[in-house]
């Protein structure tokens, strides 16, 4: 599809993956930053990226259009240039600079008071604090019927830090994009504007000229059919799912703070199990980082259950660097996620973590070669357009489902660099590990209800120091095993709790 323009603008089509109504729910980032930054500086230099090349496609607003089939889809109208009438984004300032973040009566509690001990933090019920501003839409559809941009921009300024909160509609991008979005910004705030990346693909689908690309006699049926649930196997799923919901406590949300020493000894421990596998023809014992964590998320959980059932591990993968066509030099800002689907036994939760680890590798390497990467696009892909949604139940029906989602390797506190914009440093009476103007934390929200009732577990990432930040959603006994098990490691007091059971920040 090309791009159109009209008298007002240009108009970019809106991709199949994007255009779902499971992606009409806002994702929200707040970055929590130990300086204080120019918002001034910050809106302006946003203003300039979204106003070169093909950037301009996410500074436009979303218009449902009806096709010649009498389909609703939608579209983004982009202005012939962006004015305070029209702007690129929503932006809103909040200054809270006779504060300091440390005195503030909800953001002190959230982090850990030091480094030195792993910390499992309470989560506040809701949206982020400072995600946004009040009276900004709750839903999709109200942004699209008040006609607003769809990139909300939401800083809030301390005496000694900075919140700088990034909000977007689902339909805009996954994580991947969005971190594209954030390190182009980095660049022209920093006045490096001729690096910016090209944006690519804002007017035809990667996803569908890759699967048209691949001769026909190449392509391989996706391996996961087998697993697919569907008739009654669906049915009993669904009835499972419902049940046990309805009678086991609500996940609760939680975030959690793993010092570089303690995830080191971790790992150690986890790989010393893979080593010590016996090998087997054709079977290569590997796992990687994110494999060993996830194996350790999923073996806590199961042994807080007391390994009664086997477990499904969905497992987000990006497909953009295994896409042939979507290597040259430029960035996707879209959805490119898809899922590895991964079965393991309650006789393999029974026993040591790591081959659980090396049983999620084998699946995720069968599923993640470039042809079943493919095949599987090209089957969502139909699925979508016979249904109108994802077809992505996999797996057994009597497996209890976790979601996970892996951003080690994506950089959101390393990759983003503000220090351009810093007017003034932090507290300095405190430690540091970053250099000015870069993250210290986020918070990570998606506006998802269904997603609010499943077990998920998100790996947000490695701050400068090489600590380990995550976020989930479990039950009460599973992060009470998993406080045990950073405890029986030698991470110290897990909690990070004061006297009066709160939690303080590590600034």
């Amino acid at each position: 599809m090309t791009q159109r323009e009209d008298a007002d603008g240009d108009v970019y089509p809106v991709h199949i993956f994007d255009n779902l109504k499971l992606r009409r729910i806002f994702v929200a980032r707040v970055l929590h930053f130990n300086d204080v930054l120019d918002a001034g500086k910050l809106q302006s230099s946003l203003t300039r990226l979204l106003e070169i090349g093909d950037w301009r496609k996410l500074g436009g607003l979303c218009v449902e259009a009806v096709d010649d089939k009498h389909k609703a889809n939608l579209e983004i109208h982009v202005p012939k240039r962006f004015t305070a009438a029209e702007p690129a984004f929503t932006f809103a300032h909040n200054d809270m600079t006779r504060t300091s973040i440390h005195d503030h009566p909800t953001l002190s509690r959230l982090h850990p008071s030091s480094a030195a001990h792993a910390a499992i933090l309470p989560v506040p019920k809701g949206k982020p604090p400072f995600a946004a501003p009040a009276g900004y839409p709750t839903t999709v559809d109200e942004m699209i019927r008040r006609r607003l941009p769809q990139l909300l921009v939401y800083t809030t300024s301390f005496r000694d830090a900075t919140l700088v909160s990034v909000v977007w509609p689902h339909t805009v991008s996954d994580a991947c994009g969005v971190l594209h979005l954030l390190r182009n910004w980095s660049l022209v705030v920093g006045g490096r504007q001729d690096h910016v990346s090209s944006m690519l693909g804002a007017r035809s689908d990667i996803i569908v000229e890759s699967d048209k690309a691949e001769p026909v006699e190449d392509r391989e049926p996706l391996g996961l059919e087998t697993w697919r649930l569907s008739g009654w196997p669906m049915v009993k799923w669904i009835a499972r799912f419902a049940w046990r919901w309805a009678r086991s406590p609500p996940v609760e949300p939680r975030t959690v703070f793993v010092p570089r020493d303690a995830m080191a000894a971790l790992l150690a421990r986890i790989q010393a199990e893979v080593a010590a596998m016996p090998t087997h023809a054709g079977a290569a014992t590997f796992a990687s980082e994110g494999d060993m964590l996830t194996a350790w998320i999923v073996h806590t959980i199961s042994a807080s259950e007391g390994c009664k059932r086997p477990m499904a591990v969905s497992a987000f993968y990006n497909m953009r660097p295994r896409l042939p066509r979507a290597a040259d030099g430029g960035v996707y800002v879209q959805n490119m996620l898809a899922l590895t689907f991964a079965l393991v036994t309650a006789a393999e939760l029974r026993g040591p973590v790591g081959p659980v680890a090396v049983t999620h590798r084998r699946h995720v390497a069968r599923q993640t070669t470039p042809a079943q990467v493919r095949s599987f696009a090209r089957t969502q892909r139909r699925d979508v357009e016979a249904t109108g949604s994802l077809r992505l139940l996999f797996g057994d029906a009597a497996a209890d489902p976790i979601l996970v989602n892996n951003f080690l390797k994506a950089g959101f506190l390393t990759e983003v660099d503000f220090g351009a914009a810093v007017v003034r440093t932090g507290d300095a009476a405190r430690e540091r590990s970053n250099p000015p103007g870069t993250a210290v934390a986020y918070d990570y929200d998606v506006d998802s209800p269904p997603l609010r009732r499943l077990m998920t577990f998100y790996m947000l990432g490695k701050d400068h120091a090489g600590n380990y930040w995550f976020q989930g959603n479990l039950r009460a006994r599973a992060w009470d095993e998993m406080e045990t098990r950073l405890t029986e490691l030698g991470a110290g007091p897990v909690g990070g709790k004061t006297a009066d059971g709160s939690c303080t920040m590590l600034y």
